[in-house]
């Protein structure tokens, strides 16, 4: 956890050098840096139960705490983009699932694009049938 928040601590000084980037304000410190605490959580976990390869001996082995703290420091520099990727998803996920096809009177579904018509040209480059 403590090398998911160096990590995310990493990020913002990162960003507060980066004239890409806004200022980081004083509670990002605080903010990324226990977002990267809870991401380092979660990468650990995956590390622990094998869903993420960190050794190359098969069988049941140690995580070195080398590499836990390297899983930890990439977690916290990548915590804002976990945290988005995970929320875009989710909506997609949500959003998806909750909106309901558009149907007509009788209760069919509808096509939300019509199909093109065997003779028109319109889709296709010019010159083509």
């Amino acid at each position: 956890m403590t090398m998911g928040a160096f990590g995310g601590v990493l990020r913002v000084l990162r960003d507060y050098g980066s004239p890409l980037h806004p200022n980081p304000s004083a509670a990002d410190y605080l903010f990324i840096a226990l977002i990267g605490s809870v991401v380092a959580i979660g990468g650990y976990v995956l590390a622990k139960t094998g869903l993420v390869v960190l050794s190359s001996v098969k069988g049941d082995t140690l995580l070195s705490p080398y590499m836990i703290s390297l899983v930890g420091i990439i977690s916290g520099l990548l915590a804002k983009e976990v945290v988005e990727t995970i929320s875009t998803r989710g909506r997609k996920i949500l959003l998806g699932a909750t909106q309901p096809a558009p149907q007509d009177g009788g209760g069919t579904t509808v096509d939300a694009k019509p199909p093109a018509s065997a003779g028109s040209n319109s889709s296709g480059p010019p010159g083509t049938t």
